[in-house]
Formats: C-alpha cells, sequence, structure tokens
C-alpha cells in the first residue's frame, strides 16, 4: 500500500515520531514566524525613531561591557528557536508555543508603539581584527538601537524555551539555560538596560501562561500489571 503524503499529516499521532514531513512543517511555520516577527520589530524601530525614552538606572553603570558575549546574544537567539523547532513532538505543544511567541511579540510591540525606548551604545573598542568586535559590529547593523523595552529577544526565546520544556524535558532546560544567559548578554553588550531584561523575562513567562492556560502538564503513566 503506498500512503500518500498530505501537508499537516507528517507526525504520528499515537506514538508521537519525528517524521521527516513533520520536521519540515515545523521548520517552514518557525521561518514564517520568524520573518514577521522580525519585519515587525524593525518596522516599529523606524517608526518610533522619533521619539525616545530611556530607561537608565544606576545599576546600569555596574554591568560591565563585555562585547565577546555577542556569542551568547544572536547565537542563542537562533539557535533556541531551532532547537525548539526540531525537538517538539506534539503537534499541539508545536503550534501553542508558536502561539506563545506570537503573544510575546504583541505584548512587546504595545510597549514598543506607547512607551518607544533606545540605548545609547558605546563605541566599540579598539581592534576590529577580532571576531566578537566585528560580529557586535555587524549585530548593531542589523539591530535597531530602539525598542528595548521589555526585550523581544529575551520575552520570545523564554516563551520559547518554557513551552518546549512542556514537551521534551532535555530540551527545554538547555533552550532555558540559553535564554538565560542571552538575558545576560544584552546587558554586557550594551544592546538594553537591566529593566528591559527583567521586562522580557516577565513578558515570556506571562506570554507562555496565556498560550498554555487551559493545557494541564499530562500526569506520569501508571504501569499496568498483567
Amino acid at each position: 500500500m503506498v500512503s500518500d503524503f498530505r501537508f499537516g499529516e507528517g507526525v504520528d499521532e499515537k506514538t508521537e515520531k519525528l517524521t521527516w514531513q513533520w520536521q519540515l512543517e515545523k521548520y517552514v511555520w518557525s521561518l514564517t514566524f520568524a520573518g514577521c516577527c522580525y519585519f515587525l520589530y524593525t518596522w516599529i524601530g523606524e517608526f518610533t525613531a522619533a521619539r525616545q525614552t530611556a530607561f537608565y538606572l544606576e545599576i546600569d553603570n555596574w554591568v560591565p561591557f563585555w562585547p565577546w558575549t555577542v556569542w551568547c546574544y544572536l547565537p542563542f537567539y537562533v539557535l533556541i528557536f531551532h532547537v525548539s523547532t526540531f525537538s517538539i513532538r506534539k503537534r499541539e505543544i508545536y503550534f501553542r508555543t508558536l502561539g506563545s511567541i506570537a503573544i510575546g511579540m504583541v505584548i512587546c510591540c504595545a510597549f514598543f508603539l506607547s512607551v518607544p525606548s533606545s540605548y545609547p551604545r558605546p563605541d566599540l573598542p579598539d581592534g576590529t581584527h577580532y571576531w566578537h568586535v566585528s560580529f557586535l559590529q555587524w549585530v548593531r547593523q542589523i539591530d535597531v538601537a530602539n525598542n528595548t523595552f521589555p526585550s523581544s529577544h529575551v520575552a520570545l526565546s523564554f516563551a520559547c524555551a518554557l513551552s518546549t520544556f512542556r514537551d521534551n524535558k532535555r530540551s527545554g532546560l538547555v533552550t532555558i539555560g540559553m535564554a538565560l544567559c542571552l538575558a545576560v548578554s544584552i546587558l554586557t553588550t550594551k544592546q538594553h538596560y537591566v529593566v528591559d531584561s527583567f521586562g522580557g523575562l516577565l513578558v515570556g513567562y506571562i506570554a507562555y501562561r496565556i498560550a498554555f492556560w487551559n493545557k494541564p502538564h499530562a500526569a506520569p503513566a501508571r504501569v499496568v500489571n498483567a
């Protein structure tokens, strides 16, 4: 018997096995979401460029400027979504994960439009021959200096990581760890204020809770004696 493939039917619902069709479908959805979020993020940054607010606190002076932590900033952000995309098995969990990302983005954009903010980025240290300095310089070119509060990088990655934990504990712990490192790196690369990082973590948690508000954790399977 030859079974023909239909879009949306690439996963075995009984065993929840990851098939290449299901992996491909998830990747297409993830890329689409990522593109929409980046377009919206950039457009709002340009739209609100003329009016900006500073959330500078004294604690921001205590944060060191470590350009090398840029390797935890953008790469971890990309890795979190890739690990989540390819490790989540259950269809409902995956689409609720996309929902948490969408909710987090909506909340962030509401702040970006109502209270636009920007961070005064310091000059990069001399020595652009170092990879991390060159990489941070490139990141600054593709990442607008405003849209800082709350950090959408932290919010979306944290919501995604928490959602992943619902389906795959090992991958969830890895992505949560990366999301927390990212929350620190946005400060040490001087891309965000301290309140941006904590605000992003809060938004990410709220988005996750909303997306899974009526989805309790599955009860552990019971062993039935023969």
